[in-house]
């Protein structure tokens, strides 16, 4: 391994390797930038060296466990929208109901719902003909 990195300036890798007390990293930002790590480490309770030094130690383990969770999370999801997906199906899919959509589109029917209070529907979607379907079985 070399001692010395030419960027910028010359590092002594291994003086900094060996180095007992921590050692200074600089870097340039947008001021924007600054502002917004400073607000957060002041919600963190830290100072903005302090948050900064944890967001780059914690940078490997950060992005292997986002990784891995996100995985994880993303694939939940998928099994549930699949899922969710194919009971919404059956019933945006349903021809009887395709049917007195376009039979009944924009017209206002009278509803009397499970209470017995009586409403205007005006038939614009599916939920509309499923609504007044579900509400025409008398259910006491």
């Amino acid at each position: 391994m070399e001692d010395y990195l030419r960027k910028g300036r010359a590092l002594n890798l291994v003086g900094i390797a060996n180095a007992p007390v921590k050692v200074t990293v600089g870097f340039k930002c947008e001021g924007r930038e600054k502002i917004a790590l400073a607000h957060e480490a002041h919600n963190s309770a830290m100072t903005l060296s302090e948050y900064v030094e944890c967001l780059v130690s914690s940078r490997h383990e950060q992005r292997q466990f986002v990784t891995t969770e996100v995985i994880q999370e993303l694939e939940e999801s998928k099994s549930i929208n699949k899922r969710l997906l194919d009971q919404l199906a059956i019933y945006e899919n349903n021809e009887q109901l395709q049917r007195l959509l376009t039979t009944h589109l924009g017209k206002t029917v009278p509803l009397r719902d499970s209470t017995g209070k009586e409403t205007m529907v005006t038939v614009s979607h599916v939920s509309d003909v499923f609504r007044i379907m579900v509400n025409s079985f008398k259910t006491h």
